[in-house]
């Protein structure tokens, strides 16, 4: 099993796949201020983690890789919750894969797409499983990123 991340500190989507590139499982963990400091939210998003890794017997965590040309408060919390999880890999004995933003885009059908348009490149069943449960605003395009990523470390 392989999980797929769109991490950030607000709102991680995680979609397990089997070895059929089949969904076996999607979520989205969300943190806000509300529930305490950055540090907090980093450790509660690492449990989440690790209870869906064990209970799906995850063995390799495909994930977005961090932007390294863009310097910004927030992309240093992005940059803590990226080691974080690389950390978790490593502890767990989990291989793990970076993939660059503007692959899975690409793999959606641009480098330039935006959150509507990797949404609707998304295949109709999919689209329609996930807008089940979830909005734009609530994690959407999210679990969309993370399917792409998925699918763009597919050799």
């Amino acid at each position: 099993m392989t999980l797929s991340l769109d991490q950030s500190l607000t709102k991680t989507a995680a979609i397990v796949f089997n070895e059929k590139n089949e969904i076996e499982y999607f979520t989205v963990i969300k943190t806000s201020t509300r529930d305490g400091t950055e540090e907090e939210r980093i450790v509660f998003l690492l449990e989440e983690l690790e209870k869906i890794i064990l209970e799906w017997g995850v063995v390799k965590i495909v994930l977005e890789d961090l932007l390294f040309n863009v310097v910004s408060r927030s992309v240093r919390v992005l940059a803590g919750v990226f080691y974080n999880i690389l950390t978790l890999c490593v502890v767990l004995g989990l291989d793990y894969e970076k993939i660059s933003a503007t692959k899975a885009k690409k793999r959606a059908g641009s480098g330039r797409n935006g959150k509507e348009e990797m949404i609707k490149a998304l295949p109709e069943d999919v689209r329609f499983l996930f807008s089940k449960e979830y909005k734009i605003t609530t994690g959407l395009h999210d679990l969309a990123d993370a399917y792409f990523i998925y699918f763009s470390s597919l050799k």
